[in-house]
């Protein structure tokens, strides 16, 4: 063998044990782990690197052994100060195992700054471009004798509670206010900000209207109106319905009868003095406390294009043997008597209609839409980015975010629906959308893409079915788990789930000693020889396969057959006496030693480092009741509950 080869082999192994080690590094980051973020007294958990198709999360705060919340995510407010400990309990049931991940965290008290509520107005003068007015909240009058510093992004600022500044030049200025105040006597600062675009000199001689839609949901008689958001500090709104006008661009309006109504919407830019006017009808078929139910009746609608003249197209709803039912056809903002209509389209686009039922004997009426695509027309050719797209994350169900993907192109206007429902935008992200899923079932994003520089459309779209709001149709009441000791062997137990004895049920049995998971199978009656006295947390789950639901039934057994005093101490490394203690307790360690005392809550109430042999803790400062005693050192970490009477 050459010296050559030899070197050859050598920087071959090296090779694939630097790939092994990359290997084992990425499987490493990518294990499951929390992330915990905590505000004033409340917590927020989330849960990492998660196979949601394989595995299930399921969370505990403190020392219980039954799960506070299930899920990808835990929000939970503490009543009071402290550290506590949260544990994330991971099952694999393609593997049929889990995984258990602990993390302590320190959450505090409120500040009373943060009591106060924070916001700033900026409202535009109208009849003079480039001049605004200012506020900010705290109020000048609001009690918390607040100070302004404000700086307007221009060079120039003002201390005045409520100023006026007016812009000389067009661009785009970041203004600033700084509000200082006082809370039960502690001084209190924020910063609040927000960008101005000022355009007076442009001139405009056409306007350009790119989206003329309204936007609505309802819950009964309680209807949402919502203008398109032209994100344009010159547009004003002005809604008309019912014979009453709003001016913001969500105009919430509850009806007090069963009637159509006609909703009118005028936008106006004050900045070049251009406006719109456009109105839709909507039917408001409910009021609180009485039904008309329509499930009686076969209510469809549908539409059919020509093959031989493009744009022809014709429209019917479904007949009703109801005498009392009369039928009208919606389009363009018009309702027309009759369940056939003929219409000819004149350009490619996306249209709204519909028809209206209408119950002249009880006076309840009801409106289907539906939408009818044309695009036979020939027109020109429109060009899209190769990013074009979006993706859907159902990780926080059933809130579900429809984020657009990012490309470089200022032109772009997005329209997110689910099931033909309109998702909101967020506040802060311009690409992210949100809309939260009523029930299980499938749904349909489509997100419409409107190019604003050469007028054209498209719309993608998604498909997903998902399950993962829990059934509430379970009862679990009369479900028990009882646990008898053998008379022949007292550290050999059998348990078994009694009262419930259903064949849509799956159970499972899991022991935990400590940390550890010590036994864990599936049915419903075990039996299991314990190797040494102690407390052991012991659990039985059971799954409804009909219902799809499940829950947890946990006891806390304490299994002593024999004195194991010595045996104890020769494992741990350290005894205590006595238990339940009065309110002094006596410690012996052989090695030095690290001891907790924690509410069942999971809150730390006392610690110590022990080196000592001997040492006695006080404990009169702590209430009568139960509480977990917890010691580590070089021999492992071990638990135990500690009983504190009354004297």
């Amino acid at each position: 063998m050459t010296f050559a080869t030899l070197h050859n082999r050598k920087s071959i192994i090296a090779v694939l044990f630097f790939l092994f080690g990359v290997s084992l590094l990425r499987a490493q980051s990518n294990s499951p782990g929390i992330s915990l973020t905590s505000k004033c007294l409340e917590v927020h958990a989330v849960a990492k690197y998660i196979d949601s198709s394989c595995e299930s999360v399921a969370w505990y705060v403190g020392n219980t052994s039954t799960p506070t919340a299930k899920g990808l995510s835990l929000k939970t407010t503490f009543k009071t100060a402290g550290t506590y400990k949260i544990c994330m309990q991971v099952y694999n049931f393609c593997k049929r195992s889990d995984t258990t991940i602990c993390s302590s965290v320190t959450v505090k008290g409120c500040d009373p700054c943060d009591s106060v509520d924070k916001k700033l107005y900026i409202t535009k003068d109208s009849s003079k471009c480039g001049l605004y007015y200012f506020r900010a909240k705290p109020l000048y009058n609001s009690g918390f004798s607040p100070t302004y510093k404000w700086q307007f992004g221009d060079g120039s600022s003002s201390t005045n509670d409520d100023p006026n500044h007016q812009y000389k030049k067009d661009s785009t200025y970041r203004m600033c206010v700084l509000v200082g105040y006082t809370v039960s006597n502690k001084k209190c600062s924020t910063t609040l900000c927000e960008t101005i675009k000022v355009n007076c000199n442009t001139k405009t001689t056409k306007c350009n209207w790119k989206e003329k839609n309204i936007y609505t949901s309802n819950n009964c008689n309680k209807w949402v109106f919502e203008a398109p958001n032209y994100e344009d500090s010159c547009m004003q709104y002005k809604w008309t319905i019912n014979g009453k006008y709003y001016y913001d661009r969500v105009a919430r309006v509850t009806f007090e009868k069963k009637d159509s109504f006609v909703v009118c919407l005028t936008l106006k830019n004050a900045c070049t003095g251009c406006d719109t006017t456009f109105c839709d009808i909507v039917s408001n078929s409910c009021l609180p406390n009485k039904k008309c139910n329509w499930k009686e009746y076969d209510l469809s609608i549908g539409h059919a294009l020509s093959k031989d003249k493009c744009g022809s197209a014709i429209f019917e709803a479904t007949y009703q043997k109801d005498t009392c039912i009369k039928t009208e056809f919606y389009f363009d903002g018009k309702l027309t008597s009759g369940r056939y209509k003929t219409h000819q389209f004149k350009e490619n686009g996306r249209y709204k209609y519909g028809f209206r039922y209408v119950n002249s004997c009880t006076g309840c009426d009801t409106i289907i839409y539906k939408w009818i695509e044309i695009g036979c027309f020939e027109s020109k050719k429109c060009e899209w980015p190769d990013k074009l797209g979006f993706t859907i994350n159902k990780s926080n169900c059933p809130l579900i975010k429809i984020w657009i993907n990012e490309f470089m192109d200022s032109c772009f206007e997005y329209v997110v629906t689910v099931n033909g429902k309109a998702a909101s935008l967020d506040r802060q992200y311009r690409r992210l959308f949100r809309y939260e899923i009523p029930e299980n079932g499938k749904y349909t994003v489509c997100v419409k893409f409107y190019n604003n520089c050469t007028g054209c459309d498209t719309t993608l779209c998604s498909t997903f079915t998902t399950d993962c709001i829990s059934s509430k149709n379970c009862d679990w009441s009369k479900l028990k788990l009882s646990y008898t000791p053998l008379r022949e062997n007292c550290m050999k137990y059998i348990f078994e789930m009694t009262n419930y004895e259903d064949s849509c049920i799956q159970q499972k049995l899991k022991i935990v000693s400590g940390n550890t998971v010590i036994y864990q199978e599936y049915g419903r009656i075990h039996d299991f020889l314990f190797k040494e006295n102690g407390y052991y947390n012991v659990c039985m789950w059971a799954y409804d396969e009909c219902l799809k639901c499940d829950t947890w039934i946990c006891e806390t057994v304490f299994v002593n057959c024999e004195p194991a005093k010595i045996k104890s101490f020769n494992k741990t490394g350290i005894q205590f006496s006595p238990n339940p203690s009065h309110g002094n307790l006596h410690l012996n360690i052989s090695t030095p030693t690290r001891i907790s005392i924690t509410s069942l809550e999971g809150k730390v109430l006392i610690q110590y480092h022990l080196v000592e042999s001997d040492k006695n803790i006080d404990l009169q400062h702590l209430s009568a009741g139960t509480y977990i005693f917890t010691s580590s050192n070089e021999l492992g970490t071990y638990s135990q509950k500690l009983v504190i009477q009354a004297e």
